[in-house]
């Protein structure tokens, strides 16, 4: 009974979450950078993603220790290349289709209209890989995948 309580309260605080979307111009906010930078970092993930109207979206996502993320978001060669950040939640799932050992990060979960699925697979702990607004992989034969940085 305990663990329900315990897990009802917390889908309430990640309930009443807000997500923010910002538009930088030009330099980022130094308080916001600074805001950040005092989290501590669990993992970082940075990559080019497949754009359908412009040359690709440059991608970087900041998964923090305390279940937020920053998700930096620049579209290039579109909107002067002005990024978009979103910050929000995260929850991680353990396993992924036959690789019981993958995990599935997904940002927003409490937020259909902007979750989103990752998948790190056990045999690939470098890179992310985007799934579809499901949480399957995407068939293509480009790249949705966000490789880890320091």
């Amino acid at each position: 009974m305990k663990h329900c309580m315990v897990l009802f309260f917390l889908l309430g605080v990640l309930g009443c979450h807000r997500n923010d979307k910002v538009k930088l111009q030009g330099d980022t906010d130094p308080s916001l950078a600074d805001s950040l930078s005092e989290k501590p970092v669990t993992n970082s993930f940075a990559g080019v993603l497949p754009c359908a109207d412009c040359a690709g979206i440059d991608t970087r996502l900041v998964l923090f220790a305390d279940s937020t993320y920053s998700l930096s978001e620049k579209y290039l060669k579109k909107d002067n290349g002005t990024p978009f950040m979103t910050r929000g939640s995260y929850t991680v799932r353990n396993g992924f289709q036959k690789d019981k050992r993958a995990l599935v990060v997904i940002l927003d979960e409490s937020n259909p209209q902007n979750k989103r699925y990752y998948v790190q697979y056990s045999a690939k702990p470098k890179y992310l890989y985007m799934l579809d607004k499901d949480g399957r992989p995407i068939t293509s034969k480009l790249s949705y995948m966000l490789k880890k940085v320091k």
